[in-house]
């Protein structure tokens, strides 16, 4: 009988030890990050089967704020914990067509603040409406100094994150002289560089791979009607913008007629799909440069001085892999955490996968979450 007491004893300090090991390895600077990446993973993996997050967490409080940017105003979903602590900041920057409403965005947004960060959502008109313009780069600037306004927000962990459009959008928001100080990170899933060499690859289906060769790349139908939508709106006569936006969408010829009655600035557009983008960008309309410019982060990169963590599939049909990797190459190494999958369909984890394909999905999005926490702890 003694001997089972001593040996019950020794079992429980044993254990006791253990517990008090990982309570003291969770607490420090490496092990705080680690043990919310675990937390976190599960709610980005679709069917992942053990989500121990809602279990050991609070339900985030969700509001709708306005804020003014420019002379529009904008609603925001804002998640946050009920306290009066200061807590890091996160904005989201939504991809075309997507809304604030999206069953797998507003899990994200609730995992992140159950864990201790301020998630905004603010409403984008333009990727609403199905394309890029500069709206969402002033939307993401008033967000971040929204934002820095606020008593509850830890003013030096302020981030966004973006995904696909809306991470190119954010590094060009990042990168403005009036936050960029302010901001500390930017989390950006396939974005693109340079938005006028990503809508030529496009049309041309064909990108370059990294011995500098084309080879063929055929991008999503969604990516196409998104430019689509993008070059013909800054067509000003309204049946000219609506015949050519009939004509490309459907990808019907237009008679030479027709064409001769257009508009200077609606042959361009028009050419630019008709050619197959072998065009170059002074030749298409001024308006239209200028938004290519202003949309590009390859226009702003000598001004970004967050850090950036970037998260791309190889095999994406939104975004080519050439644009990303331009990316990586005109950023210094110190700001940027580049990682690659092959198990996404693009911004999203894939289902369905072998278990070796999932391990590996499981290792590339916990590298991920972890720096990407590390950098906001």
């Amino acid at each position: 009988m003694k001997f089972w007491k001593k040996a019950l004893l020794t079992n429980l300090k044993i254990i006791s030890i253990i517990i008090g090991i990982f309570i003291i390895f969770f607490l420090t600077p490496f092990g705080k990050p680690f043990s919310k990446t675990l937390l976190l993973v599960p709610e980005v993996i679709p069917r992942f089967p053990i989500r121990p997050l809602n279990y050991l967490s609070r339900e985030p409080q969700i509001q709708t704020i306005e804020f003014v940017s420019g002379e529009r105003k904008i609603i925001a979903d804002i998640y946050r914990l009920r306290d009066n602590k200061k807590h890091p900041a996160i904005v989201i920057s939504l991809g075309v067509l997507a809304t604030s409403d999206n069953s797998d965005l507003v899990k994200l947004a609730k995992a992140f603040s159950r864990l201790g960060y301020v998630v905004v959502i603010p409403e984008f008109p333009d990727l609403i409406s199905g394309f890029v313009w500069t709206d969402s780069v002033e939307i993401l600037v008033s967000s971040a100094e929204y934002l820095s306004k606020q008593d509850y927000i830890d003013k030096k962990r302020i981030g966004f994150a973006g995904f696909c459009v809306g991470g190119s959008v954010a590094i060009v928001a990042a990168s403005q002289p009036q936050i960029s100080e302010k901001i500390a990170f930017v989390g950006a899933i396939s974005p693109y560089y340079d938005a006028y060499l990503t809508a030529q690859v496009s049309v041309m289906q064909k990108q370059k791979d990294i011995q500098g060769k084309y080879i063929e790349w055929n991008p999503a139908s969604l990516t196409i009607n998104t430019l689509i939508k993008q070059f013909t709106n800054v067509i000003i006569t309204p049946n000219e913008k609506e015949l050519v936006f009939e004509l490309l969408m459907n990808n019907r010829q237009m008679s030479q007629e027709t064409y001769q009655q257009l508009s200077i600035q609606s042959q361009r557009i028009y050419d630019f799909f008709n050619k197959g983008g072998s065009v170059d960008l002074a030749y298409l309309p001024d308006d239209l440069q200028r938004v290519m410019r202003d949309i590009s982060p390859k226009t702003f990169i000598s001004g970004f001085k967050a850090k950036l963590l970037l998260l791309n599939d190889k095999n994406d049909t939104f975004v080519p892999r050439s644009e990303v990797l331009a990316l990586v190459n005109n950023i210094s190494n110190d700001k940027l955490l580049f990682v690659e999958v092959d198990s996404f369909e693009h911004v999203n984890p894939k289902t369905n996968l072998p278990r070796l394909a999932i391990l590996k999905q499981l290792w590339h999005v916990g590298y991920y979450v972890y720096n990407m926490i590390s950098i906001i702890e």
